[in-house]
């Protein structure tokens, strides 16, 4: 087939990728390309169903297609969509994603869609994380790469963490490779945690203790550093400088946190994904909720203003359950110990290895809340169909792992899917966050 082809992006796959057909009619997938764009491309894969390509030239632009508002666009792996106007994007990118449910999960998708969108385009970013190199030098990955693009101005990031992140990287050299999370508290403080090879955790306390006390004394945002150990533990060993607390705002509500734990980076359209997942979950005071991979709470402790009648969270991470408890039994705090008998309760639960038999038994709970990380829900799905609650809401990051799961819960008929929310929380990037809320089918219908 000819290497150098001609064709128009017919639309956006999950992902970003723009596709076409080829001549012969096989799939091709452009990166960087826009639906409406007649690009000339060259052939870089071809397999039996599908090939890949780059864009060699733009011969008609897209409508909604602009000159990239960031210098680092063309490089960094951080964004996609900075060439296109935002309501162009957001339309583009939530097609992407029902098609994607709808295609991997063999399903047909429900007429009740709420579309929460676009989001703000600039400075949202108030969670970034930064890859760290041997050289000391911050930045994010390069587009399909683990080669370092330092972006002279990131857009998205809030300028508090720009500010914290060009007053840490000269003192990084040595300490990598590594990451650097920074995040900006609901005073403006800027708290980060920085991960390092076991080995280095002492070295790097030595060299950055001098710099948060110095940053501290000029009045600078940055306030603390967590410097923790580079494993996938869930208590991973770390140590603390300077204040390390975050203060997060969800719906108008402050909770402090230790540094280190997994936030929304996008604290607006926070706001409106938990308000509208309160709402969907509908609880009375006389229902029960099961939250599965709840962290530390940033739904649970707004859903608990419901008052349902018994309420248990999971999570895998030990300092996410202990903030989360901390915050609902403050003299947890000071070592006193919560009943056993307590409605509310959270704990630390492996659930790549599903449910405690105990939970999984039927009409235990009559809701059930998951937020799961991007690899899914899998290892528990069969033990919500063996509870059967009467309700279901999925908030998920990944809407094929999304749609695999659907495609579980759903084949047998027990429940219906009857509607999906869509969220823009990555606004000029290619993910969507998509809540499906699902309803146990009545007998006999």
């Amino acid at each position: 087939m000819t290497a150098l082809q001609t064709v128009t992006i017919d639309r956006l796959a999950f992902g970003g990728d723009g596709v076409a057909r080829l001549e012969d009619g096989k799939i091709v997938f452009v990166p960087d390309a826009l639906p409406g764009d007649h690009v000339q491309i060259d052939l870089t894969e071809e397999h039996a169903s599908f090939a890949r390509a780059q864009a060699v030239q733009l011969i008609t632009p897209a409508e909604g297609r602009i000159p990239a508002r960031c210098a680092d666009a063309e490089a960094c792996g951080g964004c996609s969509f900075q060439h296109a106007e935002q309501e162009h994007e957001w339309r583009w990118k939530t097609q992407a994603a029902l098609d994607a449910i709808a295609r991997i999960g063999h399903l047909t998708l429900p007429d009740d869609l709420r579309l929460h969108g676009p989001g703000e385009p600039d400075a949202w970013r108030r969670r970034v994380r930064f890859q760290l190199n041997e050289r000391g030098h911050l930045g994010y990955f390069a587009k399909n790469s683990h080669r370092l693009v330092r972006p002279r101005r990131c857009l998205v990031a809030h300028p508090a963490i720009l500010s914290a992140r060009e007053r840490l990287e000269p003192t990084l050299k040595g300490l990598g490779p590594g990451s650097l999370h920074l995040e900006v508290s609901a005073d403006g403080a800027v708290v980060g945690c920085l991960e390092v090879a076991p080995k280095r955790l002492a070295a790097a306390a030595a060299k950055l203790r001098p710099l948060i006390q110095q940053a501290r004394k000029d009045n600078h945002p940055l306030v603390g550093l967590r410097i923790t150990e580079q494993l996938q533990a869930a208590d991973p060993k770390f140590t603390d400088i300077g204040q390390t607390d975050l203060h997060i705002q969800v719906l108008g509500q402050t909770y402090t946190l230790p540094g280190g734990l997994f936030t929304q980076a996008n604290p607006a359209v926070n706001d409106a994904l938990v308000a509208y997942t309160i709402d969907e979950l509908a609880l009375t005071p006389q229902d029960s909720l099961l939250e599965l991979y709840c962290g530390w709470g940033n739904f649970s402790h707004a859903i608990l203003k419901a008052t349902p009648s018994f309420f248990q969270g999971m999570e895998l991470s030990i300092p996410a359950i202990h903030a989360a408890e901390s915050i609902l039994y403050p003299r947890k705090r000071r070592g006193e110990t919560i009943p056993d008998d307590a409605p509310v309760r959270f704990n630390v639960r492996n659930l790549t290895r599903g449910l405690p038999t105990k939970h999984a038994t039927p009409q235990r709970y009559s809701h059930v809340l998951l937020d799961p990380p991007r690899a899914g829900a899998r290892p528990v799905l069969d033990d919500l169909l063996t509870i059967a609650p009467q309700r279901v809401v999925y908030v998920s990051c990944d809407a094929a792992t999304l749609a695999r799961d659907l495609k579980h819960l759903l084949r047998d008929g027990a429940y219906q899917l009857v509607r999906l929310g869509l969220f823009d929380m990555f606004p000029r990037t290619a993910h969507v966050e998509v809540v499906a809320t699902l309803e146990r089918t009545p007998p006999g219908a």
